[in-house]
Parts: C-alpha cells; structure tokens; sequence
C-alpha cells in the first residue's frame, strides 16, 4: 500500500499497485427496441463512438474523444465485430482500459508516472 501523488495530486490515502484484475472501463450500447443504434468503448481518459450496422451485424467506427489526463494517441479499429449477440472487445492483461481490438497497448508503470 503506498500514498500516491502525482504533480502535487493526492491519487488515495492507499492504493495497491499491480494488475487491475476485473476493473476495467466501460462499453455503453444504446438500443432502439432490442437492436443496438450506437456503443461507446472506453479506455482510460478516451474512447471511441460507434453506430451499428445491422445489414452486417458490426459497429463501424464514427468518432473519437479524449479527456484531460494522461496523454495517449490511441488507434482504433474501423469495424468491432460480433461473437453471436456481442461485440468483440478486450481487456488489456495489468490494465483497465477497454480495447475495440486485440494487440498491444501500451502500459504506464507507477515510475512513468511520477515522472510526468
């Protein structure tokens, strides 16, 4: 347990540094009815918009945006396929970020941190 601050910002009292195991962003889908219109994946201090394409049963990618915090350029993928009645989105392994498809991404450690 360690008190972290970063640029003279208090982060917790006490945080457990390591993988976020099962804490990760968030995918919000919007429905009309019972099929989905729109998703929105998130990941850390951005995310991605989507519309569903029902001809082909696939999110195309529509826009992007990014909140003040650390700074990243992320890529996203132009199409998020279905598993059944799923999209298809991943979990980076020691991050919390939600990913719109598989590959590497990059992890910041608690010492990349403490030197913005």
């Amino acid at each position: 347990m360690f008190k972290i601050k970063i640029n003279g910002v208090c982060y917790g009292e006490e945080i457990t540094l390591g993988n976020h195991v099962g804490d990760w962003e968030h995918v919000s889908i919007k429905f009309k009815g019972s099929e989905p219109t729109h998703m929105y994946v998130s990941a850390h201090t951005f995310g991605a918009y989507y519309t569903y394409d029902a001809k082909n049963h696939r999110f195309i990618y529509e826009d992007e945006d990014t909140r003040e915090g650390i700074s990243m350029s992320p890529v996203y993928p132009k199409i998020i396929h279905f598993a059944g009645s799923h999209p298809i989105l991943y979990s980076a392994k020691g991050s919390h970020g939600l990913w719109g498809a598989e590959g590497k991404c990059i992890a910041f450690h608690i010492h990349d941190l403490l030197s913005l």
